[in-house]
């Protein structure tokens, strides 16, 4: 993180004049990376989601087929768009969402599948998208930790109707925060973006976050990681790390507002560096 350290010294001591461009700028270029239309930077991955499942449209408590293996948030997310998360099983050689249990769970209220791909490795979209269009469906890519990923040559987040990322500081990408929504709708995007042109302007915590991001990085490679994790699976002692957690890291809790410019800048200097990223992780 030592370069991302100098851009942002450099951007708090003396902000560009034009520091919201950088935002346009940075969602255009991802997009152009993604190989998509449109690209909306949001304020986390999972509120990305959730704009995603309102501006669709789906009926009332329709049911969204889900991994049973995913973030429990998203069930959450799902919820508070006013529809039913149901859980397919996954596939224990790749972890991902099975097809065949997917189509065991279709019901009339079936309205969308969400096609996960696990720790940036692609699920069976050719099995997904072909379900969805036997069963008129709609496909959402969850793209959170797969910025970079291809699947038969293309970028996934481009296979669906629209496709969420994450920026956090454990993805390919790194902003400390945010996430974008891609799609090829066109008419969804505006939508989309309509809402979040209404939000605040950031006030990113980002400073605070690259420090406690590090602070994680040395535990993780420290003799304490190892009694810290006891600690945290240990039921009688498992809430006080977890409050230590939250004590530490409440501050950063995204709300929301707008991409801040400051992680556009981070995003638009990690980008070209990507696909280097993703084969040093691989």
């Amino acid at each position: 993180y030592l370069g991302e350290f100098g851009d942002i010294a450099r951007f708090l001591a003396r902000p560009p004049a034009d520091a919201l461009a950088l935002v346009d700028e940075f969602e255009r270029r991802f997009a152009a990376y993604v190989g998509v239309r449109n690209g909306i930077a949001t304020c986390t991955g999972r509120w990305g989601l959730e704009l995603i499942l309102r501006h669709l449209r789906l009926p009332a408590r329709a049911e969204v087929i889900v991994p049973a293996y995913t973030l429990a948030d998203l069930l959450q997310v799902i919820a508070a768009a006013g529809l039913r998360p149901v859980a397919a099983d996954i596939d224990r050689r790749t972890f991902n969402i099975d097809p065949a249990d997917v189509e065991r769970r279709i019901t009339p209220r079936t309205a969308a599948i969400l096609g996960t791909h696990i720790f940036g490795a692609p699920c069976d979209l050719d099995a997904l998208l072909d379900i969805a269009r036997r069963k008129g469906l709609e496909v959402i890519e969850d793209c959170a930790h797969a910025a970079g990923a291809s699947y038969r040559g293309r970028r996934v987040g481009t296979f669906g109707r629209a496709a969420f990322f994450s920026f956090e500081v454990i993805k390919p990408l790194s902003a400390f925060g945010g996430g974008m929504v891609v799609t090829h709708d066109d008419a969804l995007a505006r939508r989309i973006r309509r809402e979040v042109a209404a939000l605040p302007n950031s006030r990113s915590a980002l400073p605070v976050k690259v420090l406690l991001a590090l602070a994680d990085e040395a535990l993780l490679r420290s003799p304490a990681f190892g009694p810290a994790v006891r600690l945290l699976a240990d039921p009688s002692t498992r809430r006080l790390m977890t409050g230590l957690y939250w004590l530490l890291h409440g501050s950063t809790r995204p709300r929301r507002s707008r991409f801040a410019p400051l992680q556009a800048l981070l995003g638009l200097r990690q980008l070209p560096r990507l696909d280097a990223r993703n084969a040093a992780r691989r």
